[in-house]
């Protein structure tokens, strides 16, 4: 249901709607069809996708990463590549693979160990926690110290991610996750009681084109869709957080 409210989701429950209305209100249906026309060039417009995602980033750090005293590292999953054809199991999939080597670059700039976290919540036969364990240990060469493999989204990870990370004594962590994710992640690692060092990966880039920034392009729809979801998601902590 959630993606009822994202676009394009939300653009054509808006248009259908017009034209169901339009047959007994046609002013009110006719309005809908026209924002629904109107909410579609900007999410498939690159310029404004682009401002609308730079819009819920995390900033670039501004410190190096290797000095602030983290004790871990804090890999979160972005999803599965299910039934790779060409790897004949599940693995990781294109976004995760990029948070994935990152953490192998960090970690030989920080030492610190990796924790990564991530149940399957798709119904892989694996968790995103194991597909990004295999990744490091076979082909990143870089050790991990803990799995999470039973969450299902951002916040039950940070909860278990803090349980294992508090008997352990461990309270400061580097957190590896899309620029665009970092917020929503950090306000629910925070709210576990850990200080988090953000380290962010995956910064959004202009089009090299001034009128391709203009034109309408799928592309474009993803990233609109991925700014919409990560806004919404951090207002819903936000309102949780507030009420306990």
């Amino acid at each position: 249901m959630s993606q009822l409210l994202l676009p394009p989701g939300l653009v054509i429950v808006m248009a259908l709607s017009g034209l169901i209305l339009r047959r007994w209100l046609p002013r009110t249906g006719t309005g809908l069809l026209l924002v629904a026309v109107f909410l579609h060039w900007i999410a498939a417009t690159p310029m404004l996708a682009l401002w609308q995602l730079r819009a819920i980033e995390a900033e670039v750090p501004r410190a190096p990463l290797a000095g602030t005293g983290a004790r871990a590292m804090i890999v979160l999953g972005a999803g599965s590549y299910a039934g790779a054809p060409e790897y004949g199991t599940d693995t990781v999939s294109a976004q995760t693979l990029e948070r994935v080597r990152y953490a192998a670059r960090l970690y030989r700039l920080t030492g610190a160990p990796i924790m990564l976290a991530g149940g399957s919540p798709a119904g892989t036969r694996s968790s995103e926690a194991e597909q990004m364990r295999d990744v490091l240990i076979q082909e990143l060469t870089t050790p991990v110290t803990w799995l999470e493999s039973t969450s299902i989204d951002t916040l039950d990870s940070a909860v278990r991610c803090e349980k294992v990370l508090h008997e352990e004594g461990i309270k400061k962590v580097l957190l590896v996750t899309h620029a665009s994710h970092m917020r929503r992640a950090r306000a629910a690692f925070e709210h576990m009681g850990l200080e988090v060092v953000p380290a962010p990966i995956g910064f959004t880039a202009s089009a090299t084109s001034p009128i391709a920034q203009w034109m309408p392009d799928a592309q474009a729809l993803v990233l609109t869709h991925r700014a919409w979801r990560e806004a919404i998601g951090l207002a819903w902590y936000r309102i949780k957080f507030w009420f306990g």
